[in-house]
């Protein structure tokens, strides 16, 4: 448990708005291969996103530049002989307004086993 709590910890330490995911993303990669993870690390396509309706039609509008993407696989046992588990998710998160918080929102605050913090 307690490298769980480690890991969430140092997770939401990180300020990772919107353009400023490289460093979480580095982090996060090299978590999962001291994990044991194959990792994948991979630039978005601009040119592919603006083919989805969820972003804007015009490349240029995507921000793409310097926000890498990170995957890995951890098998185990064979993979042909039962499911398969994906978990998705993203690193970057919206702005704080400080103001807001009665701690600063990229310092882990842990209350017994709940953590708050933002990034």
């Amino acid at each position: 448990m307690h490298a769980v709590r480690e890991f969430a910890s140092e997770l939401v330490s990180f300020a990772s708005t919107d353009g400023e995911e490289a460093e979480v993303s580095g982090w996060f990669r090299d978590e999962l291969e001291a994990f044991g993870f194959e990792t994948y690390e991979w630039d978005v396509d601009a040119e592919l996103l603006a083919t989805h309706s969820s972003f804007p039609d015009d490349p240029g509008e995507i921000d793409s530049d310097d926000r890498p993407s990170v995957g890995g696989v951890l098998a185990f046992g064979d993979p042909e002989a039962g499911p398969t588990v994906v978990l998705n998710g993203h690193l970057d998160v919206v702005p704080a307004d400080e103001s807001a918080w009665s701690m600063p929102p990229f310092e882990p605050h842990w209350d017994g086993d709940e953590l708050a913090g933002r990034g």
